[in-house]
């Protein structure tokens, strides 16, 4: 079986990861992926374009005058397209294509999904999602598979001493708290920032405040950070394969998006054993339903930086790196790429 992806950018982001790993995996269950299909104009990270194109994939971009011949050399030589928040021209083109299946996936639950799919349902033929917190996406009586993240094993598997990623990296070893992802101003950020300075308030020693990722919003979030922690903050933009030593070098990772699906930076920083402060969006809730608790949670409404600042205190306590533990344990067992990967293939297959 062969298909092919069609997604809104390459950047360094849990999407990309996504895509970068199923079209590494899946070939192996019997499903190729012939194309990666983009914006011309998209955020694109050479890290994810190169481990895309040594598995032979074609990476391919478009615009408005090559929408339509990019679209129908790419279908002509696939059975299912899987798309993720496309350009509607593409669905226009699609639709006159008899025989194509397509997938439209929903990686979290907000507005512009909910549009996408609305507006490109007269293509759309099958549906899934990252977790049940997406389902709101769909029609009332559409069927959606539900698929969770995996993190990636052969980045993420092995655990790495803090002091030697730090070292590796360049970075003070000082206790450091951070946020790795896009930077997007939706995604909370600056709160990262905030609980930087109130412990350092606290406990009388420096806390370094780490941000990993690229985003159409660095520069706001650079200044609002630094603004809120001067002299705390550090900014890198990682190569795809250093992400576990970014992930090895927290003592926390604080995440307080207020929307998401089935955020990979969980999976990862878990698999990773590192300590973990999130609000209660996406697919979170059900970890620890299912699991036991695995880290320190909150919901959104109640996620102001003295609350998660608390919560930092704990993650940085023996008890906080005891969650960790059990935290990558579920990880490596439940939410792992090959678990991932062959839930996708059953999906793809059973079309």
């Amino acid at each position: 079986m062969d298909v092919s992806f069609f997604v809104n950018n390459m950047s360094v982001n849990g999407v990309s990861r996504w895509v970068q790993t199923l079209s590494r995996d899946l070939p192996s269950r019997g499903v190729n992926v012939t194309d990666v299909v983009i914006p011309a104009h998209a955020p694109l990270s050479h890290g994810f374009l190169n481990g895309i194109m040594q598995g032979g994939i074609r990476m391919r971009a478009y615009d408005s005058a090559t929408l339509e011949a990019v679209t129908r050399e790419v279908v002509r030589d696939c059975e299912v397209c899987i798309m993720h928040r496309t350009a509607l021209p593409i669905h226009d083109v699609m639709k006159t294509i008899t025989g194509l299946k397509t997938v439209g996936v929903s990686h979290g639950p907000n507005p512009e999904t909910r549009d996408w799919i609305e507006d490109a349902g007269h293509t759309l033929k099958h549906y899934a999602a990252v977790s049940q917190g997406c389902l709101s996406n769909f029609y009332k009586d559409a069927y959606v598979e539900v698929i969770p993240n995996g993190a990636d094993t052969t980045l993420y598997g092995q655990e790495i001493d803090p002091s030697f990623a730090r070292n590796q990296l360049g970075l003070p070893n000082n206790v450091t708290i951070g946020y790795i992802g896009r930077f997007d101003l939706s995604k909370d950020p600056i709160t990262v920032a905030r609980v930087a300075k109130i412990l350092q308030n606290k406990f009388g020693v420096p806390i370094k405040c780490l941000y990993v990722g690229s985003g159409p919003h660095e520069a706001a979030i650079k200044s609002a950070a630094q603004s809120a922690a001067p002299g705390q903050c550090t900014f890198v933009t990682p190569r795809s394969t250093d992400l576990s030593l970014y992930y090895s070098a927290l003592d926390c990772l604080v995440f307080t998006s207020p929307v998401e699906g089935s955020p990979m930076v969980i999976k990862e920083a878990m698999m990773m054993g590192t300590p973990i402060v999130c609000t209660e969006v996406g697919d979170i809730p059900d970890m620890q339903r299912d699991h036991g608790q695995l880290f320190s949670s909150v919901p959104v409404s109640e996620a102001t930086p003295e609350r998660v600042a608390d919560l930092c205190e704990y993650a940085l306590g023996e008890s906080g790196l005891d969650l960790a533990v059990s935290a990558r344990q579920v990880a490596l067992t439940t939410f792992s790429s090959e678990t991932m990967a062959d839930q996708w293939a059953e999906y793809l297959k059973g079309l």
